[in-house]
């Protein structure tokens, strides 16, 4: 491997320093494009205290030193240790500098960071918004409405499921929906034990799942209340209408409630079969209210 470079030698090698700089020139190009590098799945203690060697240092520089640090849900990975550390930086910053948590997970920040932080929130984008950049990028206009909706204005979201399968994606949001509204303890077991495998694999497959059963329900509910949803204008209308009239007083806001935040038990290590069946419970419960 290539020798680090003086610049960057605290944080990364020449390597790693030509991903990023290819990245943030496809950023340049295109503003929702999320930089990544390659199984860089957390933020290492070493690279907070690299940055706070680096902030501390004096610097004939005028101006104010902001740091960017994107995706800052992954300070909790592992046992915390990386949150810890940028604690220290947070309540002790060097003067002129500015530090920018970015993150579309916030509900995973330990709340000790969080409340150390001016927090900033960005609403969502709209679903005209969604809508005309699927047609600009020439995407079926049949397919228009169920991206749109199952995206929940995420524009990330709204390009992984570009590059699926949508009748697979729509099968497949089909048996889940199947398997967490039924009685039968063999479709219980089998949900548990898939996602259960899911969430340590693939963490971000499991998320995409069950954000896709989130938005299901939240437009079963607006359905139920006569509210529009672009889900309405998709074959999965046909589904909603069918578990409302099986189900005509469930309480849909508690299930979707109940989703969210079984997305937060993977990050905080808990015993994923016993959470999941826990859900189950919870869902057959409210839906036979």
């Amino acid at each position: 491997p290539k020798k680090p470079t003086k610049d960057n030698s605290i944080f990364f090698d020449s390597k790693t320093s030509d991903t990023i700089q290819k990245e943030i020139n496809a950023k340049a190009k295109n503003l929702f494009h999320k930089i990544k590098i390659p199984k860089s799945n957390r933020i290492l203690i070493q690279s907070i205290r690299n940055l706070r060697k680096s902030l501390y240092l004096k610097s004939n520089q005028n101006g104010r030193k902001v740091v960017l640090i994107f995706d800052a849900h992954l300070l909790s990975e592992g046992q915390g240790e990386s949150a810890n550390a940028l604690l220290k930086l947070l309540e002790e910053p060097p003067n002129q500098t500015t530090l920018v948590l970015v993150t579309d997970n916030s509900t995973l920040l330990p709340p000790t960071i969080k409340s150390r932080c001016q927090e900033i929130n960005f609403p969502r984008l709209d679903e005209n918004f969604i809508t005309n950049w699927l047609k600009d990028k020439g995407i079926k206009k049949s397919h228009i409405p169920l991206i749109a909706g199952l995206s929940g204005g995420n524009i990330y979201q709204t390009e992984f499921l570009i590059s699926q399968t949508l009748d697979k994606l729509l099968l497949e949001l089909s048996e889940l929906v199947k398997k967490v509204s039924s009685k039968r303890s063999h479709a219980w077991r089998e949900f548990s034990q898939v996602y259960s495998k899911m969430a340590i694999q693939d963490y971000k497959l499991f998320i995409f799942h069950f954000f896709m059963l989130k938005t299901w329900f939240n437009s079963l509910n607006r359905l139920r209340k006569n509210l529009e949803h672009v889900l309405h204008k998709t074959p999965l209308k046909l589904g909603m209408e069918r578990l409302i009239k099986k189900f005509p007083n469930a309480d849909y806001s508690s299930i979707i409630f109940d989703i969210e935040r079984t997305n937060l038990s993977v990050p905080q290590h808990l015993h994923m079969p016993l959470v999941l069946t826990n859900l189950l419970i919870k869902i057959k419960k409210n839906l036979n209210k």
